[in-house]
Order: structure tokens, then C-alpha cells, then sequence
């Protein structure tokens, strides 16, 4: 009898089975998306979500750290009454505002359901997300080889051809999903025995980075990197030593901005950097002069696309599009997000410093890339960071 029953505890239920096998579709399509369609984390993250619901029902409490985000949406479907893009296109700009409520449940449910993974599960969960990562970091570098030529391949065979530049651009962009999932992954792969694929990984994605001219990834991995050191070595107080930046980060950057471009910093700059930072330098200066007229309210959501050529659909920089789009209220309320995740992770430091400092680095990257490149709002960004918090869990998990 004692066998039997030891027997029934150890197999799995059906909910515990169907949590186990969303993880493992989102970490198998992981890197194909990662290299063929970053864009697709979007629908991706949002299936999980909904595929994870009906086991979800009474869990919605352990959501309370995305109330900041719930707040910022609120503000930012309130700003809709005064942001002139709703004047220029009024469905489309609903539909944008209309979609982040949406994607905060969706992507809430999926963070849930990895929070719940069974031990087995996640260990699964852990040796995908290593190998998945691996495979991302090789294929990117060959690509990068060899001037994308696969990838164009590909879209020549299924009758969608791309001029190379384009392909090179959009190879590029799997970068920036490696960079934001490379220490959760390392962590996965150290557990998994694989103790070298973290710094071939690492090798990989610096040299694919130089070979397609993409500076973010590789800033992103080092700032990444020295979170990770930061938080695996000095523990608890290393990782709460982050917030007070984190914070400063959303609070002066308009004031940091007017600075430089009134001291003459910036154009000390525009003499030395390449046609992409000189772009993001006159479009960060443009956008700090656009929030000093409106520092309270902002020019409401998705405002920035109105300000064109000056500022192409975003200003490439989280916190100034905050504050340009939703004013102090919309910054604050980001910095509170962003400074109660890495205090949560610092306090899992006393528990478990990898993991831990996986999750800080993996916040950090997140953040940096977030600082230079995309859009605040875009669905496959916001999807990609879903994806991250859940990496963490099933690091979490798989430890349990």
C-alpha cells in the first residue's frame, strides 16, 4: 500500500501536466521566434496567458506587483482625452490603449502559471530554456557570418523576399532577445550541467553583435553581466544598491537630457559617435524641450508619433517617453514598478543569490535595451519581458 500511494503523490495531475506542457511550448518556439519572428512574442506570450486561465481562478491575489502597471494603464487610457494623436487617428490610438489592460492580463496569467510549475516540470522547463538559448546564440553568430543569407533564404522559399540590409536588421533584432534572457538561460545551463554554454553563449552574441553593427546587445550583456557579479557576490544589500539608480534613472533623466544638450555635451557627442547615436541624441534633445512645455500631464498616450520626423514613432528611451507621453505621474508610477521588482529580487537574494542575480541582470538588460532602442509600448517588447519574468520563475521552480 505505502508503494501505491507514493506512486499516486509522485504522478503529476492534469493541471500540473498542462502547466508543464505551456512552458515547454513557449520555451521550444522561444528561439525559433527569437531568430525567424521576435515580433511573434506578442501572440505567443498571449496564447500561454489564455491557455493558462482556466487553472488561474483564484490566484490573481499573488498579482500585486503589477499594480503599478495596472495604475499606468489607467493613467495612460485617461490621457487619451488630451494626446493629439487621438485627434490625428482616433482607432488607432484606442485600439494601442485598448490593448495594454489586455496584454496585462494575458501576460499576467502566463507569469502565474509558470509561478505554479511543478518541480519535473520545471526542470524540463530549465534544461529548454539552456538549450533554446544555445541554439538562439549560434544561429544568430552564423547569420551574422554570413550577411544573413540563410534567413533570406528562408523568406525567398515562403514567398516573401527581403532586401539584405533589411535581413541583417531584422536578424539584429534576435540579438536583443538573447541579451534580455542570457543570465536566466546561463543560470539554467550552469544547473543543467552544460558549465561552458554560458560563455560560448556570451562569446557568440558579443561577436554576432560587432558583425551586424548592434551596439545595445552587447551594452545590455555588460550592464547585465555586473548586475548578475553585483548581486551573485555581495548578496541582498548589492542588489537593493540598484534601486536608488533605477530611480534617478526616471526622475532626472528630462533634466539630464536638457543638461547635456544645453552644455554643449551633446555636441562634443554628434563628433564622435556613428548615425544612429547621432539620430537618438537630436530625438532624446527634442523630446526633454517637449516635456518642459507639459511636465505634469504629458502629451498623453502614444503622443510621439505626432512629433515626426523630430521623434520617429518613439523617443528610443523608456523614461523620456514616459514622462513625454504621461508626464510625472506616468514616470513615477514606472520607476515604483521597475524599483519594487529589483527590491523583490535583492530580498530572493537571501534565499538563492544565482537566481537572484539572474533575475536582477535580467531586469537590468531589459531596462538598458529599453533605454536605447524600442518603443515603450510595443507588444512584442512588453511580451518579451513577460518572458523573462518567467524564466526567473522557472529557475525558481525548478529548485523548489
Amino acid at each position: 500500500m505505502t508503494a501505491v500511494s507514493t506512486e499516486a503523490a509522485d504522478r503529476p495531475t492534469r493541471g500540473e501536466t498542462w502547466l508543464g506542457f505551456i512552458a515547454g511550448f513557449v520555451l521550444v518556439l522561444t528561439p525559433i521566434l527569437g531568430y525567424l519572428a521576435p515580433l511573434a512574442f506578442a501572440p505567443l506570450m498571449g496564447i500561454a496567458g489564455v491557455m493558462a486561465l482556466p487553472l488561474l481562478r483564484r490566484r490573481w491575489g499573488s498579482i500585486l506587483p503589477l499594480a503599478p502597471l495596472l495604475l499606468l494603464i489607467l493613467w495612460a487610457l485617461i490621457s487619451l482625452d488630451w494626446s493629439p494623436y487621438v485627434t490625428i487617428k482616433p482607432k488607432a490610438a484606442m485600439e494601442n490603449a485598448l490593448k495594454l489592460p489586455l496584454q496585462l492580463a494575458l501576460y499576467g496569467s502566463a507569469i502565474l502559471a509558470f509561478g505554479r510549475l511543478a518541480v519535473r516540470s520545471a526542470r524540463r522547463a530549465q534544461t529548454l530554456l539552456a538549450a533554446g538559448a544555445s541554439a538562439l546564440a549560434l544561429i544568430l553568430f552564423v547569420e551574422a557570418l554570413l550577411g544573413a543569407s540563410l534567413y533570406q533564404a528562408i523568406k525567398q522559399a515562403i514567398g516573401d523576399p527581403i532586401r539584405p540590409d533589411l535581413a541583417r536588421r531584422n536578424i539584429a533584432q534576435g540579438l536583443y532577445v538573447l541579451a534580455v534572457l542570457f543570465w536566466p538561460a546561463a543560470v539554467a545551463a550552469w544547473r543543467s550541467g552544460w558549465k561552458l554554454a554560458a560563455p560560448a553563449a556570451g562569446l557568440l552574441l558579443t561577436a554576432a553583435s560587432i558583425l551586424l553593427g548592434a551596439d545595445a546587445p552587447i551594452l545590455a550583456l555588460v550592464l547585465g553581466g555586473l548586475a548578475f557579479a553585483a548581486v551573485r557576490y555581495g548578496g541582498r544589500l548589492a542588489g537593493l544598491a540598484f534601486i536608488p539608480p533605477i530611480a534617478l534613472y526616471f526622475a532626472i533623466m528630462p533634466m539630464l537630457t536638457l543638461e547635456a544638450a544645453r552644455n554643449g555635451f551633446f555636441a562634443w557627442l554628434h563628433r564622435l559617435v556613428g548615425q544612429s547615436w547621432d539620430a537618438r541624441l537630436d530625438i532624446w534633445a527634442f523630446t526633454a524641450a517637449k516635456i518642459l512645455e507639459r511636465p505634469g500631464q504629458g502629451w498623453g498616450f502614444d503622443a510621439s508619433r505626432t512629433f515626426d520626423p523630430a521623434i520617429p514613432l518613439h523617443p528610443h528611451n523608456g523614461a523620456l517617453q514616459l514622462w513625454l507621453e504621461l508626464g510625472a505621474l506616468g514616470a513615477a508610477l514606472g520607476a515604483v514598478f521597475f524599483c519594487w521588482t529589483a527590491f523583490n529580487l535583492a530580498n530572493q537574494a537571501e534565499e538563492n543569490r544565482p537566481e537572484a542575480a539572474a533575475g536582477l541582470a535580467a531586469l537590468i538588460a531589459y531596462m538598458t535595451v529599453g533605454a536605447i532602442s524600442f518603443g515603450l509600448w510595443q507588444e512584442w517588447w512588453l511580451g518579451l519581458g513577460a518572458l523573462a519574468a518567467c524564466t526567473c520563475l522557472i529557475l525558481r521552480r525548478a529548485r523548489a
